[in-house]
């Protein structure tokens, strides 16, 4: 049966009950110091809890760092104590990148954390797991490029919008390293989840450059209670799961009273290591939830209160020569693993697919962010929300490798020689495309003249290409037409288009055209003519007609004057 942490503080409290005297904080009866404290060194993560986005947007930022937001109750309760903070580098990106626009309460916190005294070392991006992608097969995931709106980033010298006069001035438009770069007191540590990390994931750790990995104790055979061990490909700083346990439900107590029962298990946890050995104790706190545990000070405070006790920064550890030690965990489980392979196969078809992109950059770290976001040691707690929060990302993967198509065609009559196959494709992402459109006949009645004819389509618009081919015979041809990146890479599914060749009825229908323009020219020609006869008739009768009247007219006072001589 398995123990939970809760169980074995009561259960330890309540032996410790037992006892004739009870054990209160400050009490003269609590665990007799002998020789020099106990050194616990805490580490404490300064992460967000998990989401789907791999970025902090300017409001999710501004409920964070405002009071009672996760972040600012973070530094509340761990600035300025020796406590070693895990820092996630998407939250200093994500507050840098927001330049000019960034809340005041998000730049406030800003500088608050990077006054602190705290040693710190970075987590992954997201605080994602570096043990998920290893155990899928792939390499540690890079940091991912994040696209600025050069915008939000004002001349140097220029004060932040909404700061007051003497506040600090936001610099020039940062580059990539700038944007997660931190004064870190410790070299790069991983730090998987609890009982995550396999026997064979060591190396990949070391090829990603990190050089230790916190470990749980219950995983590695050392040779001494030191621990700071050699694993081989990397240093291993063992966690002692006992103690760490105990912490994590005393910070998580509900009650005064629970808070009491789970603190003195706690402290008698650490007074038998104190008793067995005289090596410091490292000891980790659980991922942030909605909210940070409000026992946090107090427990704290009260650690701080025992003689018998030292907290110290982490880096009092690594100071300490290595030991040699074993790490094995062969039986590492993961429900979510088949998953996880299926993001990771996803991001890969993306990154592939993006070669027909004029400019990847955005997409990519948009895909990148998102799936480190999904890594996140954080989701370990909810497997129902990040299963669908997983197939979203899938969906909108589908959706990306789907979003550059070839349209539907008629069947496409050709009845020229040669001429063009005009190919429609359409682009729905919000990225200019570059493809390269192939037409393949399936019979040699078609020639294709140019077998990659170049199409750049704008952002969510479609465009058509020219593919020019040249007929051999007459009939009826299906074409394959396929879509290519400029390196080659299949873009979308290729589609069958019909072509009804008929080579030669270009000249017969251009004959039958200029004839019948010429049986019209003769048909004009021949109307005119009758229309100028019937005229040039019209005009002759009337003519006559006007002769006569003419003839007529002019005969009559002759024969009226003959008449009158011959009467007188």
């Amino acid at each position: 049966m398995k123990i939970t942490p809760i169980l074995l503080a009561i259960g330890l409290a309540l032996s410790s009950a037992l006892m004739p005297a009870s054990l209160v904080v400050g009490e003269e009866s609590a665990p007799a110091v002998a020789g020099a404290p106990l050194s616990l060194a805490i580490v404490a993560p300064i992460a967000v809890p998990p989401g789907d986005e791999g970025m902090l947007d300017a409001t999710t930022l501004e409920r964070y760092t405002t009071p009672g937001g996760v972040l600012a109750a973070q530094l509340g309760q761990l600035g300025g104590r020796p406590v070693t903070l895990a820092i996630d580098p998407m939250i200093l990106a994500s507050i840098r990148a927001l330049g000019t626009s960034v809340p005041k309460a998000a730049h406030e916190w800003l500088l608050r954390l990077a006054g602190l005294t705290n040693s710190s070392f970075a987590l992954q991006w997201a605080d994602a797991n570096p043990a998920l992608a290893i155990q899928a097969g792939r390499e540690v995931l890079a940091v991912p490029h994040i696209r600025l709106d050069a915008s939000l980033f004002a001349a140097e010298g220029t004060e932040i919008a909404g700061g007051e006069s003497g506040d600090p001035v936001m610099p020039a438009l940062p580059s990539q390293a700038e944007l997660v770069a931190w004064a870190h007191s410790l070299g790069p540590i991983a730090w998987p989840g609890d009982q995550t990390l396999g026997t064979d994931d060591l190396e990949a750790l070391a090829a990603a450059g990190l050089e230790s990995v916190i470990v749980g104790s219950s995983n590695v055979t050392a040779t001494s209670s030191v621990p700071h061990v050699d694993l081989g490909p990397v240093n291993g700083i063992v966690s002692d799961d006992v103690v760490s346990s105990l912490l994590r439900s005393t910070i998580a107590a509900q009650t005064d009273e629970s808070w009491s029962l789970a603190f003195e298990a706690l402290r008698h946890a650490l007074h038998d290591r104190a008793a067995g050995s005289a090596a410091p104790v490292v000891a980790t706190l659980a991922r942030p939830a909605q909210s940070v545990p409000q026992r946090l000070s107090q427990t704290l405070d009260a650690l701080a209160q025992l003689p018998e006790l030292r907290l110290v920064p982490l880096d009092r550890v690594l100071e300490q020569p290595t030991t040699g030690a074993t790490y094995t965990h062969d039986d590492v489980t993961d429900e979510r693993a088949a998953t996880i392979a299926q993001l990771l196969s996803a991001e890969e078809d993306v990154r592939v697919f993006s070669s027909a992109l004029d400019d990847p950059t955005g997409l990519l770290s948009s895909r990148r962010a998102k799936l480190l976001a999904l890594l996140s040691t954080g989701w370990s707690a909810d497997s129902s929300l990040w299963h669908s929060a997983a197939e979203q990302f899938l969906t909108d993967c589908r959706g990306i490798l789907g979003a550059v198509t070839i349209q539907d065609s008629s069947t496409i009559n050709l009845l020229a020689d040669s001429g063009p196959f005009p190919v429609t494709v359409r682009n729905d992402l919000a990225h200019a495309v570059t493809v390269y459109v192939t037409v393949r006949p399936d019979r040699p009645i078609l020639r294709v003249l140019d077998g990659r004819v170049e199409l750049k389509i704008p952002a969510n618009s479609q465009a058509k290409a020219m593919v020019p081919v040249q007929t051999v015979a007459n009939g009826q041809v299906s074409s394959i037409v396929s879509l290519s990146s400029v390196d080659r890479t299949p873009i979308s599914t290729p589609v069958r288009v019909a072509l009804n060749v008929q080579a030669g009825w270009e000249t017969t229908a251009t004959v039958v055209v200029i004839a019948a323009i010429g049986l019209m020219l003769l048909a004009g020609i021949w109307r005119t003519v009758r229309a100028r006869r019937r005229l040039l008739a019209t005009a002759s009768v009337a003519t006559a007609s006007t002769t006569i009247v003419h003839d007529t007219d002019a005969s009559s006072p002759s024969d009226r004057t003959n008449t009158t001589g011959s009467d007188s």
